[in-house]
């Protein structure tokens, strides 16, 4: 009786020792595949395009810090896209787009009121021109293609220098000028090119 009783206790514990076995290699196999798996780069699925008529990027408060939109004109063929930032405010702070009168490029800097101070755009007849305004409104310095023109307030001119025409204004010759104005927009200098 008691062999029966040891051969029982013996064979209980061959199973016992057969199941931790399994367990184990079940364990030490799903370890494996947890560590190998765990460096595996996944490629996440990359929308190659996104396809909209307006994008709005907002902050926290659904304020629109920039928005890329579709600018709006009669002749459809001058239509161009913009890109615009924005404060918190609402003002806008840089303008990417297309001109409304030269219907090319052009890009507009503006202070935290939205105020404009600077515009680098293509004219009519498609020479690039630099506009820079101070904070005193119609100040500005101008450099378009071949000139350079510094304004007092009210368009009034102080300083240019660029094309203009030789002192026989019927000749229509044109020249290289320096023009200086007083306060007043009147001409003081004019010093044409000399031959």
């Amino acid at each position: 009786m008691e062999d029966f009783e040891a051969k029982k206790r013996i064979e209980h514990l061959e199973i016992s020792i057969r199941n931790h076995k399994r367990i184990s290699i079940l364990i030490s196999v799903l370890l494996f595949v947890m560590v190998l798996t765990s460096f595996r780069n996944y490629n996440k699925e990359v929308i190659d395009q996104i396809v909209v008529r307006n994008f709005k990027l907002i902050d926290d408060q659904g304020n629109v810090l920039v928005q890329i939109r579709e600018g709006k004109n009669d002749e459809p063929e001058k239509v161009g896209g913009i890109v615009e930032t924005f404060n918190a405010k609402g003002k806008t702070l840089a303008y990417i787009g297309y001109n409304a009168n030269s219907y090319a490029g052009q890009l507009t800097i503006s202070n935290k009121e939205g105020k404009a101070f600077s515009h680098i755009y293509l004219s009519n007849d498609g020479n690039p021109n630099l506009y820079l305004l101070n904070s005193i409104n119609d100040q500005f310095t101008s450099i378009s293609s071949g000139s350079l023109s510094i304004n007092f307030s009210d368009n009034l001119r102080s300083v240019y220098l660029g094309e203009g025409y030789t002192s026989n204004w019927l000749s229509k010759e044109t020249v290289g000028v320096l023009e200086l104005y007083n306060t007043l927009g009147v001409r003081r200098t004019f010093l044409p090119k000399i031959d």
